[in-house]
This record gives structure tokens, C-alpha cells and sequence, in this order.
């Protein structure tokens, strides 16, 4: 039997505490204290206990794993949709435009000297085709922002800047000629 108050350890069926004079006539009798773990540091080396293990949540990986995979597949597709194979279609001129120090100089729209459409294939291989039955192979590259096109021959045909916006291509060439800028768009629209 222990007293209630103090936590002292008193003969069965006492009627007061020994320790702190609590009377315990009303009181029933209480179990033992249990005594509080302590550390007890390995034999040969002091240290610190390591934490307990908690269980792995797996249902929390699971999530994180789904994450991680539609993150990679999400940049996959965005790598595939506007990558270097965005190019890859068949384009219809629209017009060409030339521009002096930023300036707009000159357009001619379609139809007013040629009318012909620009096709990318996937392989890198291409071919122009003219509105009059006219048509050219051609190879092309893309680095970065860069459009190289090669003709049938092995002659170079153009390099230049390109851009796409929407369901616009618009390539770019600049000289200069006498210190003036000149640039030409070549300005085509996806089928």
C-alpha cells in the first residue's frame, strides 16, 4: 500500500502515513507507482540513444511517387509538344515582310508573286511546294531557335531565327547592309 499524497510505501492496512501523517480511513488503496525509463547507455561507450523508429506511411510514398511520375510525364509531353519537333507540319506562306532598322519597309501577302507551302517532317527531310506544281526537297535542323534548311542539292538555303505563336511560323533574317539593319519575315500558317 502506498499513501496518496507522498507516494510512500506503508504496511498493509495502516491506518495513517508514517511519512507525512495523511490518514488514509477513507482512502482505498492505491496501486504502485510505476517508475519512469531511464537510459542506460551501452556497456563500453556513452552516446545517445537513437530515436525509435517510426512505421513508414505508406500511403504518403505512394502519393509522393504519383507526384514524381506526373511531374516527369507532364515535362515529357511539354518537351515533346514545344521542343524541336514543334516545327514539324505543313505551314502555308501568308506574307513576307522586310523591315529596316525595325522599321516596316516593305509586305507582300500571298499570292502576289508565289503562293507555296513549307512541310517538316519528323526525319528531318521536307519539302516546299509551289503554287504553279514546283516542288523541292529539302533537309532541316533546329538548334535552339535556329532553323537551318539544306536543298536537295546540298546547297544551304537559309538560317535563321524562328518563332512560333500559336498557329504562326515566322522566320527571321537579318543583314546589314551600309549600317542599316534589314531584316526579312517570312511569315507562315499551320494547316
Amino acid at each position: 500500500m502506498f499513501c496518496s499524497k507522498c507516494g510512500a510505501q506503508m504496511p498493509q492496512g495502516s491506518a495513517f502515513c508514517t511519512s507525512c501523517g495523511t490518514s488514509f480511513a477513507a482512502q482505498p488503496a492505491q496501486p504502485a507507482p510505476q517508475p519512469t525509463p531511464q537510459y542506460i547507455p551501452p556497456a563500453g561507450g556513452g552516446g545517445v540513444a537513437a530515436p525509435a523508429k517510426k512505421p513508414l506511411n505508406k500511403k504518403l510514398l505512394m502519393m509522393i511517387g504519383g507526384g514524381v511520375l506526373a511531374a516527369a510525364a507532364i515535362t515529357i509531353a511539354l518537351i515533346l509538344i514545344f521542343g524541336g519537333n514543334r516545327i514539324v507540319g505543313t505551314w502555308d506562306f501568308v506574307a513576307e515582310e522586310e523591315f529596316r532598322n525595325g522599321m516596316l519597309v516593305d509586305r507582300w501577302d500571298a499570292g502576289s508573286w508565289d503562293t507555296y507551302s513549307i512541310q517538316f517532317n519528323r526525319d528531318g527531310t521536307g519539302v516546299v511546294m509551289h503554287g504553279f506544281g514546283d516542288t523541292e526537297m529539302f533537309s532541316w535542323v533546329v538548334s535552339g531557335n535556329i532553323l537551318t534548311i539544306t536543298n536537295q542539292w546540298g546547297h544551304h538555303m537559309v538560317s535563321s531565327e524562328f518563332r512560333i505563336s500559336g498557329r504562326e511560323l515566322r522566320t527571321i533574317n537579318r543583314d546589314e547592309w551600309w549600317g542599316d539593319v534589314w531584316e526579312e519575315h517570312m511569315i507562315y500558317r499551320r494547316r
